[in-house]
Parts: C-alpha cells; sequence; structure tokens
C-alpha cells in the first residue's frame, strides 16, 4: 500500500509496477505501462459513489455501515490558543485524511 504513506509516491507505484510488469515477464512481445496521475482526484470523491459501490461489493452490514459512518455527518473545529470555533460541515466529497 502506497496511499497516506510518508515517503512513498506515485513513482514508487511505477517502479513497483515496472519490476512485476515488465522486467518479469517472459513474452517477447513490447510492453508498456500508462500510468494516469490525476491531480486532486481524492479531493473530488463523492461519498455517495463510494457507498453505492462498497454496497455492490456486499461487503457486509457491520463494515457498510462503518464506512457509512465514517464519511457521512463530518465536521471540523479549529482552535487557536484558548479559542475554539464552532463545527462546520466538511460536505460529501473527499477523503479524509490526518486519521491514520
Amino acid at each position: 500500500m502506497y496511499g497516506f504513506r510518508q515517503h512513498l509516491g506515485t513513482q514508487d507505484v511505477l517502479i513497483q509496477l515496472q519490476e512485476l510488469v515488465v522486467k518479469k515477464t517472459t513474452r517477447k512481445a513490447p510492453q508498456g505501462i500508462l500510468a494516469l496521475d490525476l491531480k486532486g482526484a481524492f479531493d473530488n470523491v463523492s461519498y455517495a459513489s463510494v457507498l453505492r459501490n462498497l454496497n455492490k461489493t456486499r461487503c457486509g452490514r457491520k463494515t457498510f455501515a462503518y464506512t457509512t459512518d465514517f464519511l457521512t455527518r463530518r465536521t471540523a473545529t479549529i482552535r487557536i490558543g484558548e479559542e475554539k470555533s464552532e463545527p462546520v460541515e466538511l460536505g460529501d466529497r473527499g477523503t479524509p485524511q490526518g486519521f491514520l
């Protein structure tokens, strides 16, 4: 797993893919890897889409309920010194970060 890990990124995945797909194959035909890195992709993930597709996997009631609870009704507060803001709803898009 490369996502959300310090010092690992797209380049590391591409190097591993090259090792697994191109260098370790016995085929003589030309080979290549097409990679696409979408800037901001994880910032635009729709929770409804994630939950709809997760439900199709038949992951189980508890897993689905946990994921639904984790993704929905998220709020944030800002604290500066002793001052703390009121909770603000975070919306329904983007993968939560800073929880791992």
